[in-house]
C-alpha cells in the first residue's frame, strides 16, 4: 500500500492530517470546574491506497513522531497543531535533535493557544522549573490548571500532588483525591482511542498509559487505605488495585502483574489482620 496524505482542500467530513484529531468526552463536574470537554490528540489522519484500484482507500491515524523534522515543519506551516506540538516536544526533551527548551517554548505556546493540553502541561513545567523562562509559581499553577481542565492526565496527577502537598495552594486532600480520580477516567478514555484498530504505531503511547494507569489506581487505593481526602475503606482500596490488575492483564495477556499482585497480597493481609484484631 502506498501512503498518501490528504490535502488541505478536503471537506470537513474527511478531515486532513493538518488538523489533527480531536476526542470528545462527556463533561464531568469538579470543584475546580468542568473538565474533559474536548481534548486534542496528536494523531494525523493518513489515507492508505491499495494497489488494487477497485478497493476503497482506508483512513488510519498515526503519531506525528513518525515524521522527520522536514516533514514536521511542512505540516506545522499548514497550521497542524500536532506537528507544532511534536516540534516543541522534540526540542524540549531533545528527541532526535539537540535539546533546546528555549527553542521549544514558542512551539509549545503556539500549540497551547490552539488547545493542545499536553503543550499547556509542558508550559506549566517550564514555569515550575524555570526552564526557558523565569520560574513563576502563579503561572505554573495557571497553566497546570488549564491543562488539567483541558484533559491532560499528566496535569491532573500533578494538580493532585499540588493539593496534597499544599504547593502554592491551601492543602486539600479532597481535591487531591478528586483530581486523581479524574486522571483515572482520562487515562482510560485515551486508552480507548489509542487502542482502536485504526490507530497505528501508538505502542509507546499505550505503554506509557498503562504505567500511568497502574500508578494512578495505586494512588487511589492509598487514599482509601489511609483515609486521605476520603473515608478509610480497605474494600474500596482493594477494588482499585484489582481494577488495575484487570486492566494490565487485558493489555499484556499475562495472568500475573507483579506490582499489582504484591500490592493486592499486602492489602489482603492488612485486611485480615485488622479483622482479627477487632
Amino acid at each position: 500500500m502506498q501512503k498518501v496524505f490528504c490535502t488541505k482542500s478536503q471537506t470537513t467530513e474527511s478531515p486532513c492530517p493538518f488538523k489533527g484529531f480531536r476526542l470528545f468526552m462527556s463533561e464531568e463536574s469538579n470543584k475546580g470546574g468542568s473538565i474533559m470537554k474536548v481534548q486534542f490528540l496528536p494523531a494525523m489522519r493518513v489515507m492508505f491506497h491499495h494497489k488494487d484500484e477497485d478497493r476503497a482507500p482506508v483512513a488510519v491515524f498515526r503519531p506525528y513522531s513518525v515524521l522527520n523534522m522536514e516533514e514536521l515543519e511542512e505540516h506545522a506551516a499548514h497550521d497542524s497543531v500536532g506537528a507544532v506540538l511534536e516540534l516543541g516536544e522534540r526540542y524540549y526533551f531533545g528527541l532526535g535533535v539537540e535539546q533546546d527548551p528555549v527553542k521549544a517554548y514558542p512551539y509549545l505556546v503556539q500549540a497551547a493557544d490552539s488547545g493542545a493540553q499536553d503543550a499547556k502541561f509542558l508550559l506549566a513545567e517550564c514555569y515550575r522549573t524555570g526552564t526557558a523562562v523565569a520560574a513563576d509559581q502563579e503561572k505554573y499553577l495557571t497553566w497546570l490548571s488549564d491543562a488539567a481542565l483541558g484533559g491532560s492526565w499528566m496535569a491532573m496527577l500533578s494538580l493532585a500532588a499540588v493539593y496534597h502537598n499544599g504547593d502554592g495552594v491551601v492543602p486539600d486532600d479532597a481535591q487531591a483525591f478528586s483530581w486523581t480520580l479524574q486522571a483515572e477516567k482520562a487515562i482510560r478514555a485515551y486508552w480507548d482511542v489509542y487502542s482502536r484498530p485504526d490507530f497505528f504505531d501508538f505502542g509507546e503511547v499505550l505503554h506509557r498509559l498503562l504505567n500511568a494507569y497502574l500508578q494512578t489506581v495505586a494512588q487511589l487505593s492509598k487514599h482509601y487505605v489511609e483515609g486521605i481526602g476520603v473515608e478509610k475503606d480497605l474494600k474500596k482500596a482493594l477494588s482499585w488495585l484489582e481494577k488495575g490488575k484487570r486492566f494490565a492483564v487485558n493489555f499484556t495477556n499475562r495472568q500475573s502483574v507483579l506490582p499489582m499482585d504484591d500490592a493486592i497480597a499486602d492489602l489482603r493481609r492488612q485486611m485480615q489482620e485488622e479483622k482479627e484484631n477487632r
